[in-house]
């Protein structure tokens, strides 16, 4: 991969990127936490661009995704999936598209 990578800047202070065979998500809203997520335990990845007020987002599979966790405001089952990431702006869906080819190259390298 590169030696500066693409940083796709999502919202909510979230940040994706891959370094050394890694997708590396940041988050620092409240305390920064990086989750490294090795490329070879993604399963699949999808992008969609934002549109008109509708905004783009990034999505990767991995095996443990869409953990169910209770919400302690409502008492129900609530899908939370921190495998997706939402972004706004052509430059952003650019770098997007640029991590999903990175993932298709490097399984076709392999």
């Amino acid at each position: 991969m590169n030696d500066s990578p693409l940083v796709l800047h999502g919202m909510g202070d979230m940040s994706l990127y891959v370094d050394r065979n890694c997708l590396i998500l940041e988050m620092t809203k409240i305390n920064k936490q990086v989750r490294v997520i090795p490329l070879a335990k993604i399963l699949c990845i999808e992008v969609s661009a934002p549109i008109d007020i509708h905004r783009g987002y990034i999505y990767f599979r991995t095996p443990d995704a869409n953990k169910t966790i209770k919400s302690s405001v409502t008492g129900r089952d609530v899908n939370a999936d921190d495998d997706m990431v939402f972004f706004t702006g052509e430059d952003n869906y650019k770098v997007a598209i640029e991590i999903q080819e990175n993932l298709m190259d490097f399984y076709s390298s392999r």
